[in-house]
């Protein structure tokens, strides 16, 4: 799984945990952080090739960055996209929001992910 932040969304904090307990619970986590252009993720996945990209965003104001995200790694893998989920606090009032980002799956929290992973696990 590939975990990052979407747009300049600098509150990590909360992802940051995630990733490691994920990956101290044997999941294959790696954290990109904050601030990485679109670019750099659609590079990350084709050396990578991750099953799942976690995307977090704490702020209303950086959903449209999730949108822009989602749509870029959407366009350029088609059907082989990794499975997307999104999360964060920015979410917590507008989980009907998170349905048109066009996101496969929306977390609430860890026990959501975990879910998440199980179910879509090779």
């Amino acid at each position: 799984m590939i975990a990052l932040n979407a747009g300049a969304e600098l509150h990590n904090i909360g992802l940051r945990m995630i990733s490691d307990i994920l990956d101290i619970e044997g999941w294959n986590v790696i954290y990109l952080g904050c601030n990485v252009p679109v670019q750099s993720v659609v590079k990350a996945i084709n050396i990578e090739k991750p099953k799942f990209i976690a995307i977090s965003i704490t702020l209303e104001y950086h959903i449209d960055s999730a949108i822009y995200m989602i749509s870029a790694i959407k366009n350029h893998f088609g059907k082989n996209s990794p499975i997307i989920i999104l999360g964060g606090s920015a979410f917590s009032n507008y989980a009907k929001v998170c349905e048109k980002t066009g996101a496969d799956y929306y977390a609430r929290d860890i026990d959501d992910i975990r879910d998440i992973l199980k179910k879509n696990k090779l």
